[in-house]
């Protein structure tokens, strides 16, 4: 089974970062040791290799590769990854580029046995940017073996989602009495949980609710492999509120809500200057937005330099937050995407394909390079219809762009997931102390609301840029709390038969 990868990169290209996807040029090799031979099975578990041949075509770029859904490694040109499971039905797909098609099969993994694959795609005449007549073909051992003697070693990365999470010091972790549960019933599901094997994941909610979940196979295969992401998944199914991950596998990562001083992920962090504010401009009456007949060429970025050693970071205070006061609604495919839109704002691009729609606002009198301030929508057509994608996923999927742009300044806060409106989001706040888009000139922290509509999915952005940190900015949450509730009751609505603009459905006037 194929289905059309629907771009979700490109939401961040141009918002936020320049995330630039390499091509023909430079060069990406896989980080492992040349093949030697076949592993030594084990009883327990089934040995799966995939592999991909060299090749001229795409040599500057590794492929995505999961299992379940869940990112499990990249594939290099001329490299292999190996996956050892335990018995059972895998859904392993490789994704090559912003702008190629998914592949999939479904992979049976027996005890005690291997099995082979190889990503085939075009290479000569045929070669094309969407990887058109691609696909993951099973091989014989013989063959396999064959070709695997040219090949590099992958590095497997299951743990993907996880890595974030770092040892915050909170408590040792087999300390059931320092864990913020205090009923007896959750510190028997503690102990019970410690008793495991990783990987694990712990995660605690408001009213001494609890969730606990181990293993890379769960029984549901439907249900997510990674357990932290089972486990949040379940938290938030479950109508908990204020689900907060505790530990995972040994070490205990909780971080008390009443610390700022630190993120998610444990790490010191500092809190960057912010930039100064612009004077008011009276906004001008706002307009009516409707679809774009026809497709708008994308701008391409420049490409950003290395960035400079950036500049010891001053504590200050945050900047006054701007008004919202100028309500948006907008037709995106197949619904309408309602936000107040922040007063002093003018629309510096509208871009709408078949399949993508984008709209950028900035302060009066900046430009697209040149802001302080970026409200943004987007919309990606059809992808509510891949069962396989949710808003949690969507918006991991853009923090990890985001990361892999200022690994050393990442930060981030989980504010929200879960049905609002009678439609499934995603609230984060993700940040770049050294912001590439600026050449490291500029931090950059960004508001992402992700929305699952009927058919489609939307995001709504709203990004501040501050002076440059070396280290990870503290993502205050009430700042950023009350940046969300200034956008209003961000809500999508299906237009009545033959509606127009106002949109009075929508707004409720």
């Amino acid at each position: 089974m194929r289905i059309m990868n629907k771009k979700i990169r490109t939401i961040c290209t141009g918002i936020f970062f320049v995330v630039i996807a390499l091509t023909l040029n430079g060069c990406a090799t896989a980080p492992g040791a040349a093949y030697t031979g076949l592993q030594p099975l084990t009883s327990e578990t089934g040995d799966v290799y995939l592999y991909r041949k060299k090749a001229f075509v795409a040599v500057a770029q590794s492929f995505s590769t999961t299992l379940q859904g869940q990112q499990s490694g990249d594939l290099y040109n001329g490299s292999y990854l190996l996956f050892r499971l335990e018995p059972g039905s895998y859904d392993m797909a490789v994704q090559p580029g912003p702008f190629g098609v998914v592949s999939h099969y479904i992979v049976e993994v027996k005890a005690g046995e291997r099995s082979f694959y190889q990503y085939d795609f075009p290479t000569g005449i045929g070669a094309n940017m969407f990887f058109l007549g691609s696909s993951i073909q099973p091989r014989t051992q013989s063959r396999a073996e064959a070709d695997l003697k040219d090949l590099t070693a992958a590095k497997l990365d299951l743990t993907a989602k996880t890595r974030i999470y770092r040892a915050t010091g909170f408590a040792a972790l087999e300390d059931v009495d320092a864990m913020p549960l205090k009923t007896s019933h959750g510190k028997e599901a503690y102990r019970s949980w410690l008793a495991q094997k990783p990987p694990r994941a712990f995660v605690i909610a408001d009213n001494d609710k609890l969730v606990s979940t181990w293993s890379n196979n769960p029984a549901d295969k439907t249900a997510p492999m990674d357990p932290l992401v089972r486990a949040m998944t379940r938290c938030t199914a479950q109508g908990y509120v204020n689900c907060k991950v505790y530990a995972i596998d040994n070490r205990v990562v909780w971080v008390p809500d009443a610390n700022e001083t630190k993120g998610d992920d444990g790490m010191p962090a500092v809190v960057a200057e912010a930039a100064p504010a612009l004077p008011a401009v009276q906004a001008p009456p706002p307009a009516q937005i409707t679809p774009i007949a026809q497709p708008q060429p994308q701008p391409q970025p420049p490409s950003a330099p290395p960035a400079p050693a950036p500049a010891e970071p001053v504590a200050t205070t945050p900047p006054a937050m701007p008004r919202y006061s100028t309500s948006s609604v907008t037709p995106i495919f197949s619904q309408l995407l309602k936000a107040d839109y922040p007063d002093g704002f003018n629309t510096i691009s509208e871009q709408a394909t078949s399949q993508h729609y984008r709209r950028e606002a900035v302060p009066n009198g900046e430009d697209r390079l040149n802001w302080t301030r970026k409200f943004t929508i987007t919309g990606v057509q059809g992808l509510a219809d891949d069962a396989s994608m949710t808003p949690t996923l969507f918006g991991e999927k853009i923090e990890e762009e985001i990361r892999q742009s200022c690994p050393a300044s990442f930060s981030r806060k989980m504010l929200s997931e879960g049905n609002v409106n009678g439609y499934d989001q995603f609230i984060a706040v993700f940040s770049c102390g050294t912001a590439p888009a600026t050449q490291g000139k500029a931090s950059e922290s960004m508001l992402l609301i992700v929305i699952k509509g009927e058919h489609d999915y939307y995001t709504v952005q709203s990004a501040d840029r501050g002076a440059p940190s070396s280290a990870p900015v503290a993502i205050n949450t009430g700042q950023w709390l009350n940046k969300r509730k200034n956008l209003g009751a961000v809500r999508l609505c299906t237009p009545a038969t033959g509606e127009t603009a106002p949109y009075t459905s929508c707004t409720g006037s």
